[in-house]
């Protein structure tokens, strides 16, 4: 076993250059760790066994005295030839090639060659790692110190926080004292440190693996006119920073996910004709990159890129921002490492050579001291749907149909990303298949996205389903009148009360489509949240999305926010109603609530309604009107004339467009074939529902059953 141990030893170590055996004899005689490893490792261990001392052929291992001689002897030996052993190309060159471009002194650039030649010599790194912590009391700075053969202070300046080197990102940050020799000589990267030994490079190609040549935009700056405004002051605003040379240049994006920033991003480097290069999420080997990683690598980016005109972009910051040791910059507690984690942050942002855009999906992640710092501070909404259809044909191209752009463009919850995903799988395939056809698949791979986002699915269009006609509803005004002077105002919030089915979401989406508007239309419960101040939040979003969109705002059932305040028994619960009436003041375009629920809205609530419409039961010409579209469209006669029809009708007391619509549904799968069948099928509606007060058995002994 121990002749095994020696050979596996003698393998892997024997090849070590001189300047590694001058290194660990430094650390093992300069630091008093010689007895230590006498005593521990032994002359076969791969740390002693790399030196090739004198007695590691003899059968019985050395006394200390023995030991002691022969390290000193190879340490003077290795010693007076230091100043000819620097480390063998492409590490010397690449080493050098990195400091030019950096601007590394001596001293850093010996602090590279030692990280890299100990993450490549076990007998290096073991000594780094062991030997120190267990047989001295020497600090890292010591340590290093001792292994350069220079003094400690120019260790300390070199690694200290400001110094180029840890500004770099190339080696670990040493933020107190406490950091021993391999935290402070921890490289970039595993692949930064194989690139750098096993092959000559270029400073940008030894950086691949954590920054990465940023892709191609399907978007132009044509697609964010929603946002033409800031962005009139941020192209030119990087165009002359890219030429002076400005420093300390850093727009901020935010939003929710797929709004399209990283697309911005990219679209703007693709404006001002520069490479734009991004921080990776995850390695060689798809591992997510911890935010401290990211960080150094960005550092790195900066330093490298400095002279080349070229942008970085920064995605999901808030990894960083909340990760350790950067988890502590912005804590504000009072100590040292809080103190210099706000210095990086600070230094981060103030001094980049190159511009930098960042992107967040969580602006609150970063703390408001931070915010100031950004040139520019971009929040990215879901685009408006004039956008959202230019978007979606640019993206999706011949792959569906106008009517289905159109569709998908009503939608708000549908963000770009989503809309790119969609049309690549799609692509893909279509080129693994190219004689299959995918009918709607676009429009199921959104839906289901939608889906596990917690929205509403995509509702498709009905051919089938009748025309909204305002002449079958029951209300207290002309509803045509209404929307007409709407249409000359352009603005009004309306309420409309009355029983379940009679028409009045039905109407705001009649009334958008009358107006030519968007509709933006939303239920109470998607704009509750269980997060303190996040219903708030969301019932903002609903009025501001809909200003932007210029569309009509449908709340339907709103009873659930404007309840009686008097009743209200915790805080939140005023605080809804304030926020909603708080908007309602302020919006500028069409409003339109509904509820079933009116004796229970908050009064104050109530006078900040222009209108309010009260939608009740059809009549019963309207029902037999109706009723006579039903019919005809499935191709059965009327047997009856109107007026007994309309008697049979009268005796349904409560029947409701809603009810039309439910029966009308249940004949696809359970087709109606009689009229008689028809006015059974809503006589069952009402029952089930309570609304009729007479009996409604009239209409079976008027239409007795076969």
């Amino acid at each position: 076993m121990q002749q095994r141990t020696f050979d596996h030893h003698r393998r892997v170590t024997y090849d070590c250059p001189d300047i590694v055996k001058l290194w660990i004899c430094r650390i093992l005689l300069g630091l008093d760790a010689d007895r230590w490893a006498h005593k521990h490792l032994g002359r076969v261990h791969p740390t002693i066994f790399a030196l090739e001392l004198p007695s590691r052929s003899k059968a019985e291992p050395p006394d200390l005295q023995t030991f002691r001689s022969e390290l000193l002897a190879l340490l003077e030996s290795l010693e007076i030839r230091s100043n000819d052993l620097p480390p063998t190309e492409p590490l010397h060159g690449n080493v050098a090639r990195l400091g030019d471009l950096v601007g590394l002194s001596e001293v850093d650039r010996q602090l590279i060659q030692l990280a890299v030649l100990a993450s490549h010599y076990p007998p290096l790194s073991r000594t780094l790692d062991i030997l120190p912590s267990r047989a001295s009391p020497a600090s890292g700075f010591d340590v290093i110190a001792c292994i350069l053969g220079t003094d400690v202070t120019r260790v300390r300046l070199a690694l200290s926080p400001n110094a180029p080197l840890q500004r770099s990102g190339l080696l670990g940050a040493a933020f107190s004292r406490e950091v021993t020799a391999p935290g402070m000589l921890s490289l970039l990267s595993e692949r930064f440190a194989s690139e750098i030994y096993l092959q000559e490079a270029e400073p940008e190609f030894l950086l691949r693996e954590r920054v990465i040549p940023a892709p191609s935009p399907s978007l132009s700056l044509d697609d964010y006119g929603h946002v033409q405004d800031t962005l009139d002051l941020i192209v030119p605003y990087l165009r002359r920073a890219l030429v002076s040379g400005r420093t300390g240049v850093n727009i901020l994006l935010y939003g929710a996910p797929g709004t399209g920033k990283t697309q911005l991003a990219c679209a703007l480097a693709q404006e001002l004709h520069v490479p734009l290069y991004s921080i990776a999420l995850e390695d060689s080997e798809g591992r997510s990159m911890k935010g401290v990683d990211r960080a150094r690598a960005y550092q790195a980016a900066q330093m490298i890129f400095s002279q080349r005109r070229s942008c970085i972009l920064f995605d999901e910051i808030e990894d960083v921002f909340g990760s350790s040791p950067l988890e502590t910059m912005l804590s504000g507690s009072g100590s040292a490492m809080a103190r210099e984690s706000k210095g990086w942050i600070n230094r981060t942002l103030e001094d980049n050579p190159v511009p930098a855009i960042w992107i967040t999906n969580n602006v609150r992640a970063i703390d408001r001291a931070a915010l100031r710092r950004f040139d520019f501070v971009l929040e990215l909404p879901v685009p408006p749907l004039r956008q959202r259809r230019g978007i979606i044909e640019s993206i999706c191209g011949d792959l569906v149909p106008q009517p289905t752009v159109d569709r998908l463009a009503r939608n708000e919850r549908i963000a770009p990303a989503v809309i790119a995903r969609a049309a690549n799988v799609v692509h893909a395939l279509g080129e693994s298949d190219p004689s299959s056809t995918i009918p709607n698949a676009i429009e199921e791979i959104i839906a289901n996205t939608l889906r596990a986002q917690g929205f509403e699915r995509l509702t498709r269009s009905d051919p089938d389903r009748p025309q909204y006609d305002p002449t079958l509803v029951t209300a207290d005004c002309d509803l045509d009148a209404v929307a007409s002077g709407l249409s000359a105002a352009s603005s009004g919030r309306l309420l409309l009360y009355g029983p379940p089915g009679t028409g009045k979401s039905a109407f705001g989406r009649w009334l958008a489509d009358r107006l030519d508007k968007p509709l933006s239309a939303v239920r109470g419960s998607d704009l509750l949240s269980p997060f303190v101040g996040g219903t708030e939040r969301l019932i903002a979003w609903a009025f501001e999305s809909a200003q932007r969109d210029g569309a009509v705002l449908l709340i339907d059932e709103i009873d659930g926010f404007l309840r009686d305040r008097r009743s209200a028994r915790r805080s939140w619960e005023l605080t809804q109603v304030n926020e909603l009436l708080t908007q309602l003041e302020a919006f500028e375009g069409i409003f339109v609530a509904t509820t079933n629920l009116e004796t229970e809205l908050d009064a104050a609530s109530l006078r900040r309604f222009d209108l309010k419409i009260r939608f009740g039961p059809m009549t019963a010409d309207a029902a037999w009107r109706l009723l006579s579209m039903h019919v005809y469209d499935a191709g059965l006669e009327l047997q009856l004339d109107e007026t007994m029809a309309g008697v049979w009708l009268a005796r349904l007391e409560g029947l409701t467009p809603g009810d039309f619509a439910a029966v009308a549904r249940r004949a696809r799968f359970a087709p109606l074939a009689t009229l008689e069948a028809w006015v059974r099928a809503l006589e069952s509606e009402v029952e089930v529902r309570g609304a009729g007060s007479r009996p409604i058995g009239f209409v079976r002994k008027a239409l007795p059953r076969n």
